[in-house]
């Protein structure tokens, strides 16, 4: 499990760490606090899990062992396209200054980084994803899909601090290369881009301290996932590797969702899309209907409830998970919205998965207290972490809440979501304390 997160020049981030990491993280703060960027970050470090050698061409000695992004992630998405067109980019990176060797390798040359500078030429060459299977070598396509590498935890000798390329916060932090996964990210959409003073100005670089998820079981959900259906790739999969993946999904939804029909759920192919399954809602004795037709919020909850399952099934102590969700809140009343996340708590306790959760609702926030107040079984409240962040300057600011703390803040206190804020920017605290003086 992932315990700290050190971070340098990531999107809005010029500096940051999250010391205190739990299993289930609740993200919380003012808009553009770097509350996405994290699940961003932990997004696109997580699916790297296609093993190469680093050569840093400049640098004597210079050759690590390294993962790069996976052509797909686990519902079937290129990492880094994915998160490129959230930030309305192009899929793939048109101007990529890489290029294929003749040995099949990934070359990078970046002429923002000052000739001799290790980090100015480097190369990625690919080697087997198992025992006994040949690499694959990198192909045309992946010079606009692939912008970052990882680090692999690193013996004492082979240090890289010792190299020049890290970053100055590491080193004030204490990051060691033997107790952390260290990833380096040159597509500049997503590198911070004021106060560019040094070499490693050009790259996003952060560091995971703690055990990494497996690369092929990191799920994102956020509004872009939610508003499409899910690919072949990933349904295919999932019948092939998951028992009784239909019946489950439905016991969670129609426990989220009461007054759904008796019946069964399933997938098709979407017409006029060969690579698309839509989810189909099957009552007894009546006529089917697409889950789209049931409206957004079942259609929010169906989606994460196939892809959650699925991992949940999958994984083990030596295969953990991730799962990053963007606002639960979307689309859902706060009834419905108390009984998924119930489920959402069920499906991962007792699961080597980890969560990390962004959130503008104070109902997300009110039900967790909830849950952890009464008790809900297999969570405990030192599995769980509300974490307020903030930008200023670049820099990331957080306070950890443990377990139930956040709920005597919210007592005794006030709306958390508010901290260093106004707190009658809340209408609901505004209408309370009207309420107050009228008595």
């Amino acid at each position: 499990m992932i315990r700290r997160i050190v971070i340098h020049r990531f999107r809005g981030i010029r500096e940051g760490v999250l010391d205190d990491v739990g299993k289930i993280n609740v993200l919380i703060g003012p808009n553009n606090s770097g509350k996405s960027a994290l699940l961003e970050l932990l997004y696109l470090g997580g699916t790297c899990g296609r093993p190469v050698t680093l050569h840093l061409e400049d640098l004597e000695g210079g050759i690590w062992n390294a993962v790069t992004s996976l052509p797909q992630d686990f519902l079937g998405y290129k990492p880094l396209s994915r998160i490129r067109l959230r930030h309305g980019e192009t899929a793939e990176w048109a101007q990529a200054p890489a290029y294929i060797t003749p040995q099949g390798g990934l070359g990078v040359e970046l002429e923002q980084v000052p000739a001799g500078h290790p980090l100015r030429r480097f190369r990625l060459s690919t080697l087997p994803e198992k025992p006994g299977e040949k690499s694959k070598k990198f192909a045309q396509k992946d010079v606009g899909r692939i912008a970052i590498f990882g680090l692999l935890p690193q013996e004492e000798a082979e240090r890289p601090y010792r190299k020049g390329i890290t970053p100055s916060l590491f080193e004030e932090k204490q990051v060691t290369p033997g107790e952390s996964q260290w990833y380096y990210l040159w597509d500049p959409a997503f590198v911070y881009r004021y106060e560019q003073q040094d070499p490693l100005s050009q790259f996003a670089v952060w560091a995971l301290e703690g055990r990494v998820p497996d690369a092929r079981k990191v799920f994102f959900v956020d509004f872009h996932t939610v508003s499409e259906h899910l690919t072949r790739s990933f349904v295919l999969w999932a019948l092939q590797n998951v028992q009784e993946w239909y019946r489950k999904i439905y016991e969670h939804l129609s426990r989220a969702f009461p007054d759904l029909p008796e019946g069964s759920i399933s997938t098709e192919v979407f017409p006029g899309r060969p690579g698309w399954h839509a989810g189909y809602f099957h009552p007894k004795d009546r006529v089917s209907l697409m889950i789209d037709h049931f409206g957004d919020g079942i259609r929010h909850a169906f989606t994460v409830l196939t892809g959650l399952v699925a991992l949940a099934e999958t994984v083990d102590e030596n295969h953990p998970g991730l799962f990053l969700w963007e606002d639960p809140e979307l689309f859902m009343h706060p009834a419905s919205l108390d009984r998924l996340l119930r489920e959402i708590f069920e499906i991962v306790a007792r699961k080597p998965v980890q969560v990390f959760i962004t959130t503008q609702s104070i109902e997300v926030l009110a039900w967790i207290v909830e849950f952890l107040e009464s008790s809900l079984p297999g969570i405990s409240p030192e599995d769980v972490r509300t974490i307020y962040v903030n930008l200023k300057n670049g820099l990331l600011h957080a306070r950890v809440f443990r377990g139930t703390q956040i709920g005597g803040w919210m007592e005794f206190i006030g709306d958390p979501r508010l901290i260093d804020i106004d707190e009658m920017a809340s209408p609901l605290i505004r209408l309370l304390r009207l309420r107050r003086e009228v008595r």
